[in-house]
């Protein structure tokens, strides 16, 4: 049996109700719509405990309605050290590749990549970009040119500093063809042999951490018909 909720809020369907339609173990409720599986179960739309009038207004578009939930997730991960004593910003090796399977689908990327910081004198940072194919996502913020992700000044003599960046951000790529999403980075200063490189030796480093250097999560969004 189907019923039928007209565009005039006339009910059709309800006359083919028989009596073998309803048994003892049907819920009868007031405060709910129950839609019937095609095979068997239900899916329940409950009122909201509110006082008032509620309206939902249905899209204008044939197709079915689906909610939000995760498509795929992609890792991404290196072992190998990147040293940078140069304040152009080279590639940190760390890279991983996901092909959306919808346009309105959104990309999480979570990033975690242990980095070292050395200076002969007393401050050193560095700055770190992301990408998405060629398309720089995430800029550092700079003075002078000179980035800062992240920044460490000591009150005398040199330092090695070892650190962890770690970076959320939710990508709205448009797109259902392959994206690599990377890293780069550079030092913010070359005085006192300033570099970036790994945490073996006295450079500035970019390495993987556990390798889970880099994880995307395609999300589904909410309310587009498929």
């Amino acid at each position: 049996m189907t019923v039928r909720i007209n565009g005039n809020g006339e009910f059709t369907g309800l006359t083919d109700i028989t009596a073998t339609d309803i048994t003892a173990t049907d819920e009868v409720t007031t405060d709910c719509l129950n839609l019937q599986g095609y095979t068997s179960g239900y899916s329940k739309i409950k009122s909201p405990d509110v006082a008032g009038d509620q309206t939902f207004t249905l899209p204008a578009v044939g197709g079915t309605l689906s909610i939000g939930g995760v498509l795929q997730i992609v890792e991404g991960s290196t072992s190998t050290s990147v040293i940078c004593d140069t304040l152009d910003y080279v590639d940190t090796g760390l890279t991983a590749t996901i092909t959306p399977s919808s346009s309105t689908s959104k990309i999480l990327v979570i990033i975690n990549q242990l980095i070292q910081l050395y200076s002969t004198q007393s401050t050193q940072g560095c700055g770190i970009k992301v990408f998405r194919n060629s398309t720089v996502i995430v800029e550092p913020p700079a003075i002078t040119n000179a980035p800062f992700t992240e920044y460490l000044s000591m009150s005398s003599g040199g330092l090695n500093y070892y650190t962890i960046y770690c970076r959320t951000l939710l990508d709205s790529p448009n797109s259902t063809e392959a994206l690599t999403y990377k890293t780069q980075g550079r030092p913010t200063t070359l005085a006192g042999s300033g570099v970036l490189q790994s945490p073996i030796g006295p450079k500035f480093c970019f390495q993987h951490l556990s390798n889970r250097g880099c994880i995307m999560i395609e999300l589904k969004t909410n309310n587009h018909p498929h």
